[in-house]
């Protein structure tokens, strides 16, 4: 039972981190946890692969979306044998009116 978080060291990132991490604990799963930076896509997602882990939970803002998960197709970290879960990629690029 192992996973990888791949995330952005900021204040959204490492909330969604920790928050998944909680919850993988309770059910028993090891995480290994990856920043990402938009500017060096290829370090995170080369990082991802070297751990040889099959589930990759992946929180990341709309606007890096594309940058990430083309850098996947590219180290061709897709398809059989590996899984990505894509968190909640709208929050951090959009403002709410309070309460909503």
């Amino acid at each position: 039972k192992h996973c990888v978080a791949l995330h952005k060291n900021d204040a959204y990132g490492n909330a969604y981190r920790r928050a998944f991490q909680q919850a993988a604990q309770v059910a028993g799963i090891l995480v290994r946890t990856v920043v990402y930076s938009p500017e060096t896509p290829y370090e995170a997602i080369n990082a991802v692969k070297a751990t040889k882990f099959r589930y990759t939970y992946c929180c990341v803002v709309s606007r890096d979306y594309e940058t990430i998960m083309t850098e996947v197709y590219n180290q061709n970290l897709y398809g059989p044998g590996h899984v990505w879960f894509i968190g909640n990629t709208s929050p951090a690029d959009k403002t709410f009116p309070r309460g909503s």
